[in-house]
């Protein structure tokens, strides 16, 4: 059962970081906000028959963006919906407070 608690807490930790740095400052600093920002900016110098692996990549990275919910769904169904709940977004909106504040 902690092994669950566990990487809530990891989850909830790193979200945290990210999300109160991008508050804070405006900037998406996660893995995947940079590979979106990457694939902007590499975007108009592709060549047109490399169109097509660039939405794919684009597509890619939005999925998995999703997918890197999943184990944190499944955490929280693990130890129970309440309990996960309290211990994620706890954990996520302390981490918040504490980027914002310094």
């Amino acid at each position: 059962m902690s092994k669950h608690y566990s990487y809530l807490i990891t989850s909830a930790l790193i979200q945290g970081i990210f999300t109160g740095f991008y508050i804070k400052t405006g900037i998406d600093a996660s893995p995947i906000g940079v590979g979106k920002q990457v694939i902007q900016v590499i975007e108009p110098m592709v060549s047109e028959n490399w169109v097509s692996q660039v939405e794919m990549i684009k597509f890619s990275i939005d999925v998995m963006g999703w997918l890197l919910l999943i184990p944190i769904g499944i955490g929280i169904i693990k130890v129970g919906w309440k309990n996960g709940l309290v211990v994620f977004f706890g954990i996520f909106i302390a981490m918040i407070l504490l980027v914002n504040s310094i």
